[in-house]
């Protein structure tokens, strides 16, 4: 992969020393038009 987001957690797998690493990133929220109906 080669994204920010991988470049970024292998700098900093690596600087921790670690090895064999994984790692998951997860988004959540709620969608412009759910968030519109909500203010209305």
């Amino acid at each position: 992969e080669d994204t920010v987001v991988w470049r970024w957690a292998e700098r900093v797998a690596a600087d921790a020393g670690f090895v064999d690493v994984e790692h998951h990133l997860e988004f959540s929220g709620t969608c412009a038009d759910c968030a519109a109906q909500a203010g209305s």
